[in-house]
């Protein structure tokens, strides 16, 4: 509408072999708008454009290619050839994993479009999401897949800032930076299949970081049994395992034909495991483990 004014629908119908016949075809739709504000208000010159952007999708995701398609593994047994049946129940009337994400944003370009920004905000929600869990033995199996009534939201907030710093006719210097925060939130717990725990709540963070901790007393020591640390029984959390936000910086040089890039990029926060560290404690290669007592 008044090349101002734009949205966009579409649908998506998919059938797949992987799931149960009853669920086999399954359709999804997403929409998609944008308004060109600069059309319709007097912006100062500095504004070539201006626009706010907004979109709305499902998306599905089908079951593995043996989730519910029999496969019997082949072994040998006293030196004959031998097929064992699977230990997982088939499901039955399995839906497909989905989400649904929604988006808004707006974009400017400036200064004769030598600099460009873009601001989004996203809500992406997994439901109905296919998981492996444990069932009782004396039904011959030992699990199956069903879909889950845990929902988990993944919302973050993303901008990028980019321009040629310096341009002219042999030489230009472009940079893009890029910045981002995302995390994950429970929204809906499952009833029977959710962690009980502590942190497994809705609102709470899904990357709580939790270790099996040393026992300590009120003055903090930790307390030792017959000259060896006791771990406790219970876990505790000691951070979050997704980085506080990411970034990304992208600068291109380019002289007449030719043109050399720079990037930097990082993750700053999160707590993550150091198997490097305890594979030399564990081998006594670490400098730690270099005491008096060691020899």
């Amino acid at each position: 509408w008044k090349n101002a004014a734009f949205i966009d629908f579409r649908g998506r119908e998919c059938w797949s072999s992987t799931q149960p016949a009853s669920e086999r075809a399954y359709f999804y739709p997403s929409v998609s708008t944008s308004l060109i504000l600069s059309e319709f208000f007097h912006l100062p010159k500095a504004v070539n454009m201006w626009k706010l952007r907004g979109s709305w999708a499902v998306d599905k995701d089908m079951a593995g290619v043996y989730a519910t398609n029999r496969l019997y593994s082949i072994g040998s047994s006293w030196g004959l050839t031998s097929s064992s049946y699977p230990n997982s129940l088939l499901p039955s009337d399995l839906l497909p994993s989905s989400t649904r994400t929604w988006e808004f944003g707006t974009a400017a370009y400036l200064l004769n479009s030598r600099l460009h920004f873009d601001i989004a905000y996203f809500s992406k929600l997994y439901y109905d999401r296919q998981t492996s869990v444990d069932i009782s033995e004396a039904s011959g199996f030992e699990s199956t897949l069903v879909n889950t009534d845990e929902t988990i939201a993944r919302r973050g907030l993303e901008i990028t800032v980019d321009g040629s710093i310096i341009k002219n006719k042999n030489f230009e210097w472009h940079s893009t930076l890029n910045y981002s925060n995302q995390h994950r939130y429970y929204v809906h717990l499952d009833p029977v299949y959710s962690s009980d725990n502590l942190w497994t709540k809705k609102g709470e963070r899904v990357d709580s970081y939790l270790i099996y901790d040393w026992l300590r007393d009120p003055q903090g020591n930790i307390i030792h049994e017959s000259g060896f640390p006791v771990e406790s029984d219970y876990q505790s959390k000691i951070g979050y395992g997704d980085p506080d936000f990411s970034f990304g910086w992208i600068n291109d040089f380019t002289v007449g034909r030719f043109t050399i890039g720079l990037n930097i990029d990082g993750r700053i926060g999160g707590i993550m495991y150091d198997d490097l560290w305890d594979d030399m404690f564990e081998t006594g290669a670490s400098p730690e483990t270099d005491t008096k007592w060691r020899y």
